[in-house]
């Protein structure tokens, strides 16, 4: 089947269900995200850090727990306020200061901050556009680093400097670093940033109903108003993946395919087993 004709078929199978777009693309897309009570907490922190200018916030976790779709989310929302100035840096893998401090002043929307040649300079500059845009309206910089597992000492180095950034209401700039178990050990490794860190919180996987409440908000954003599982399908994803986000995406992804293949109405039990046979999980 040639693409085209295969994207035809699968706009008319899914919408035999009810749907008008695939709800399980393993993509982090902030549209499809679903705020779990284990989310909430750590949502909430990252708004206060943000609001009350603490200026340094952590939050890690396993691979799959929804933390880059956490962070597009937040992303999303502090780049549509006025007074806010938000970069989000996708793979926060700065071998140095000076890379960090020039992609970092490069990546802030209206502020547009040029590279210097010296990294005096250049944080000489920073802190001079930064220090001006606050003088002028107010206005908050924030600063997400996602994948921060990935930084060097050398590039905590610009986080610290930044971190002293300081106004008589709280710190000029908000960095909020997301990343895996590893980077609690990058931080630790360099005591001075470490100890400056306001808040630290752990993505936790999801309980059974969160899974549940997931996958069926996946399903109305896609279109389908009523439930495409079986009960026993819901508790056997939730058993296979404990609760994991990202898989809890590829084996429900999996299991559509299946579905759509065999002209089913439903994703059963038995469908999930063999999803998570293709899948190798």
């Amino acid at each position: 089947m040639m693409v085209d004709q295969f994207s035809e078929w699968k706009v008319m199978a899914l919408d035999k269900l009810g749907l008008t777009e695939d709800p399980f693309v393993p993509t982090a897309n902030p549209r499809f995200f679903y705020l779990g009570e284990e989310h909430r907490p750590v949502y909430r922190m990252i708004q206060s850090v943000v609001m009350q200018r603490r200026g340094l916030m952590l939050i890690t976790g396993r691979q799959g727990t929804g933390k880059t779709s956490l962070a597009r989310l937040i992303y999303n929302q502090l780049y549509e306020l006025d007074g806010i100035e938000a970069a989000m840096i996708e793979i926060a893998n700065f071998r140095t200061r000076m890379q960090a401090a020039q992609v970092v002043g490069a990546s802030l929307p209206t502020l547009r901050i040029p590279p210097q040649r010296s990294y005096i300079k250049q944080m000489s500059l920073f802190k001079e556009t930064i220090t001006t845009y606050y003088v002028e309206s107010k206005g908050n910089i924030v600063v997400i680093l996602d994948d921060c597992q990935a930084l060097t000492n050398d590039a905590l180095q610009f986080i610290f400097e930044t971190y002293n950034f300081d106004a008589e209401v709280g710190k000029l700039v908000q960095v909020i670093a997301v990343g895996t178990d590893d980077a609690l050990r990058v931080f630790a490794n360099n005591p001075d940033i470490d100890s400056r860190i306001f808040s630290r919180m752990t993505l936790n996987p999801l309980n059974l109903s969160s899974v549940i409440s997931m996958i069926v908000h996946r399903l109305h954003t896609a279109g389908r108003t009523d439930h495409l599982l079986t009960d026993d399908a819901y508790e056997s994803v939730f058993v296979h993946t404990s609760g994991l986000p990202r898989d809890v995406v590829r084996i429900c992804g999996a299991a559509l395919d299946l579905i759509l293949d065999s002209g089913q109405d439903m994703i059963t039990n038995e469908v999930i087993k063999e999803a998570v046979q293709r899948i190798g999980l």
